[in-house]
């Protein structure tokens, strides 16, 4: 399996308790993997986790998916370069969408909140393609890396290493000053703040021992498997 990716957010919201804490993450789950079915079609099988836990509320979305199926979904919008770029966009997407339906349970705006998110290896993929494209780096030195980035499931899927390479020296190479994304490098992530609103009070310093907290773990192995839901003890 490997990282597709990834989504962290952090509200600012007055505590919830147990029973609340649980109820939304069990909500968000299901909001959320609605939402990357619909972005994630081409690709038949994947593996969902959302882990939240109290302090602020902060959150932590992750997508897996087996190299092979990873490779038909690419294959699946023709060429290696072009399906790469598209099922990367994609994933952008769907680990995006989490933001919005991270908050969506919350009448009142949330004062702060921050949200990131990463493309897993496979932004690092694409993100050497651009390299080999602005002339930054040598074919041969880029596939060195996709080799090394893809060690563990080379014999699971050698087809998919081998079609990055072909791909890597069908690039052409464009000149550094047409280069109108040089500012935006791939596989950063973005970060989204708001400031706080007068409308919501701020949390009282608390002056006893600091409360229990706890953390809920959602998961699905499999779109074909169960959904799992655990929740731990973290102070």
């Amino acid at each position: 399996m490997i990282k597709l990716g990834t989504a962290a957010f952090n509200l600012q919201v007055a505590g919830l308790s147990t029973e609340e804490l649980e109820e939304y993450s069990s909500k968000l789950f299901d909001l959320w993997e609605a939402q990357v079915e619909s972005e994630l079609a081409i690709i038949s099988d994947y593996s969902l986790r959302l882990e939240v836990e109290e302090g602020s509320l902060k959150g932590r979305g992750k997508i897996f998916a087996g190299v092979a199926l990873v490779y038909a979904g690419i294959c699946g919008y023709g060429s290696f370069a072009q399906g790469l770029q598209t099922l990367n966009s994609h994933v952008r997407s769907a680990v995006s969408c989490l933001n919005d339906k991270s908050i969506e349970s919350f009448s009142a705006d949330v004062p702060k909140h921050t949200f990131k998110t990463g493309t897993g290896r496979l932004g690092k993929l694409e993100g050497l393609f651009e390299k080999v494209r602005k002339g930054e780096i040598t074919p041969e030195i880029a596939a060195a890396r996709a080799e090394r980035m893809f060690r563990d499931e080379a014999e699971e899927c050698p087809e998919f290493i081998a079609s990055f390479l072909n791909a890597l020296h069908n690039q052409q190479e464009v000149p550094q000053q047409l280069d109108l994304l040089s500012d935006f490098p791939q596989g950063k992530p973005a970060i989204i703040a708001r400031e706080p609103r007068a409308t919501i009070s701020s949390s009282k310093t608390p002056t006893g021992p600091p409360p229990e907290r706890y953390k809920v773990e959602v998961w699905r192995e499999s779109k074909r498997k169960r959904r799992f839901l655990k929740i731990k003890k973290i102070q």
